[in-house]
């Protein structure tokens, strides 16, 4: 019979799903064998298996056999992130053409497994459905953001968040390393980015810039942060890699670079601009590089060169939002530059600013991502537009040509509270806007959830701010936008999983239909 994904209780849901009358029993023997290509998830199925009271053996010889084939058909029909399940008497058959669908596959068999293979105390009761599954995603960019800047996080946190990105068969990691509350990756050209700029005087980082100081470790002030070396973050890059999910490395230009700013002053228009509060947009913005130096070019084209070493991700985010340019029409260097470059005003400037980065990744194979604001003033040819301040930006974009993720705050960012936005309101999030035509909605690579972390100071508070939340995103990148009585359904055994996972969770947040 069809499976409905009530009945299979699978977040996200599979596209095509047959449901068997009978079951398989986990606790028996059980050969497993893998290629070489596919041994991280050969290797991940046979933990999982053995959790389940499995009995497992390599090659031949169990009563039923567990098999992972890559199939280069696969390809073709399903795309570098499908797979094909089956689970009958004979055993338990994923065909994939990349390792990303066979680790799908082995994500989808964790679900329907009972909850206590998370902690490995499951007795030998364990059978899995019978059942026929095709399976691939609808969107090939199903992300997250998370903001380290405010809040500093462990490699072990991060581990942690990728594993749970990894569950909910998530592909994009946007690591947003910089931004005005910290500095958080060893670059060794500049030193004084971790020396200073990695610290500061005060935990608590609410939109209080005024009060906030970069002294560095050593001396006899208060001192909150770190900073992640780049062995770190090879080594988590790599971890990524493992559960098919690219890390996409955002560094602030040339807006949110107090940290920068205030560790080499040179970069800045001024001796005083470090440090400045205007009624003119109600809040401190003391964050940006001289878009006249040339040392402020040469500075970010050398950190982008070191973060480029050591991530292989196409994409590099640079940023590019809520630039406080009243620094700029005041700074002589600025004005210069202009009036050099035949610049009307300084959202051109901020363009050419964009332009000069952009031309730099190209040189180097990647492609430049920003948040919509890139498109002030004329976009980069090649660049790619986050949009995140509603629709619009996206929309422009598409149309120009140029590609797209959309992450609106409207039901993206997973620092508003569940009162604003809850579980239920997230499922109505639509990545391609009804106003793009066919051709246009290509352009439209998937979406992402944002959470900031001004309000977020460690990892319970991570947990519940993005669970259950980020189940919906994954309901809505994969497979679509569901019917709401059925994902509630999901949704109770789920939440199951994630206590028994020991992960905190929103506990207050109840679907209404």
């Amino acid at each position: 019979m069809i499976a409905t994904p009530t009945s299979l209780k699978l977040i996200p849901r599979p596209i095509e799903a047959t449901l068997g009358s009978d079951s398989l029993s986990i606790a028996q023997p059980m050969a497993i064998s893998y290629p070489d290509a596919f041994a991280f998830e050969g290797e991940a199925l046979r933990e999982l298996l053995s959790k389940a009271g499995a009995k497992l053996s390599a090659g031949k010889g169990g009563n039923v056999t567990v098999s992972l084939v890559q199939d280069r058909d696969e390809l073709g029909k399903l795309g570098p992130e499908g797979y094909s399940l089956k689970i009958d008497k004979a055993g338990i058959e994923i065909h994939a053409a990349t390792a990303a669908g066979a680790y799908y596959a082995v994500q989808s068999i964790r679900q329907m497994l009972p909850v206590s293979v998370e902690t490995g105390d499951n007795t030998n009761f364990a059978e899995l459905p019978h059942v026929k599954i095709v399976d691939r995603p609808k969107f090939k960019w199903r992300g997250m953001m998370f903001d380290v800047s405010r809040h500093f996080f462990s490699v072990d946190e991060i581990k942690g968040l990728l594993d749970l990105l990894a569950l909910h068969k998530m592909n994009i990691f946007h690591w947003h390393l910089v931004d005005d509350g910290g500095w958080r990756i060893e670059i060794k050209a500049y030193p004084e980015l971790t020396a200073k700029g990695a610290w500061r005087t005060k935990k608590d980082f609410v939109w209080d810039y005024l009060d906030i100081e970069f002294p560095g470790p050593g001396t006899d002030k208060p001192i909150y942060g770190g900073f992640y070396t780049q062995t770190e973050v090879v080594d988590i890059v790599a971890y990524a890699a493992q559960r098919h999910i690219t890390v996409v490395p955002e560094i602030e230009m040339p807006g949110h670079s107090l940290a920068a700013i205030c560790s080499y002053p040179e970069l800045a228009c001024t001796a005083e601009s470090a440090k400045l509060f205007t009624a003119e947009v109600g809040m401190p913005f003391p964050n940006v590089f001289c878009a006249g130096k040339e040392a402020s070019f040469k500075f970010l084209e050398t950190v982008l060169d070191e973060m480029m070493a050591i991530f292989p991700s196409k994409y590099i985010h640079v940023g590019g939002d809520e630039v406080f340019k009243v620094l700029w029409k005041n700074c002589e260097f600025c004005q210069k530059r202009m009036e050099e470059e035949g610049l009307t005003d300084v959202d051109e400037l901020q363009s050419y600013f964009i332009r000069r980065i952009e031309k730099h990744l190209d040189s180097m194979g990647r492609i430049l991502i920003g948040w919509d604001e890139i498109l002030q003033g004329g976009l980069a040819p090649n660049a790619t537009v986050m949009s995140w301040r509603g629709t619009e930006g996206g929309i422009e974009a598409a149309r120009a040509g140029h590609d797209v993720v959309m992450s609106p705050y409207s039901h993206c960012y997973f620092d508003f509270g569940y009162d604003k936005t809850p579980t239920e309101h997230v499922l109505m999030f639509e990545p391609i806007p009804e106003d793009l035509n066919p051709e246009e909605a290509k352009h439209i690579l998937g979406g992402q959830a944002n959470l900031w972390t001004e309000y977020v100071p460690d990892l319970a508070t991570v947990q519940r701010m993005t669970l259950p939340r980020l189940a919906s995103m994954a309901e809505i990148l994969w497979a679509g936008k569901p019917d709401l009585e059925d994902f509630s359904a999901r949704l109770t055994p789920y939440r199951e999983r994630l206590r028994t996972m020991g992960l905190s969770q929103n506990g207050e947040d109840e679907l209404e239909f």
